[in-house]
C-alpha cells in the first residue's frame, strides 16, 4: 500500500470518526434535554383564591363557605359584593350590599332597594306562576298555568279578582 493510499484511507476514518462523535454529541444533548422536562404539575390547593386587578384591589374570590358550597364572587372596585354564583344559582346586590335579583333552576326573584319583593318568576312540573307586587303591599297580579288551566289572580285594596280562559 502507497503512502498516498494510506492517507485516504486514514482521511476516510477520520471523517467516519469526526460524524460519529457529533451524533454521539448530539445523542447526549438530547438525552440532557428531555431530563430537564418537568412532569405535568399537581393540583393546586387552597381554601381561597383571590385575583386583584392591577391596583392590588380584590376582584374576584372563589372559596367555600361556611355553608360548606362553593362560591365565586365578584367585587366592584370599593370591594363591595355584587354578584355570587353558586350551586343554587347567581345572586346580584346593589351597591348597599342588598341582594336585588337571584337566579336558581327553578325561580326568578326581584326585589326593589327597599329589599321588598317585586317579581317573581318560579316553575316545576306542576306548572310555572309570575308573581309582580307593587312593592308596597298593596297590589299583586298573579299569572299561574298548570295542567288544570291558567289563571290570573289581582289583589289590592283589600279586594281579589281572579279570571281564567273563557270567563
Amino acid at each position: 500500500m502507497t503512502l498516498e493510499e494510506r492517507l485516504t484511507k486514514l482521511e476516510a476514518q477520520n471523517r467516519r470518526l469526526k460524524r460519529g462523535a457529533a451524533a454521539g454529541l448530539v445523542a447526549v444533548v438530547a438525552v440532557l434535554c428531555m431530563a430537564q422536562a418537568r412532569p405535568s404539575p399537581e393540583a393546586l390547593e387552597a381554601s381561597q383564591f383571590v385575583l386583584r386587578d392591577a391596583q392590588g384591589r380584590e376582584r374576584v374570590r372563589i372559596e367555600v363557605g361556611r355553608d360548606g358550597n362553593p362560591a365565586i364572587n365578584m367585587l366592584d372596585q370599593e370591594g363591595r359584593l355584587r354578584s355570587s354564583l353558586g350551586p343554587h344559582g347567581i345572586s346580584f346586590y346593589d351597591d348597599t350590599g342588598r341582594m336585588r335579583t337571584t337566579l336558581m333552576s327553578d325561580l326568578l326573584y326581584m326585589s326593589d332597594e327597599r329589599a321588598h319583593e317585586i317579581a317573581h318568576i318560579q316553575g316545576d312540573m306542576h306548572g310555572v306562576e309570575l308573581l309582580l307586587f307593587s312593592g308596597l303591599g298593596s297590589g299583586s297580579t298573579v299569572l299561574r298555568a298548570d295542567p288544570a288551566g291558567s289563571q290570573l289572580k289581582l289583589t289590592g285594596s283589600g279586594q281579589q279578582k281572579v279570571l281564567r280562559p273563557g270567563e
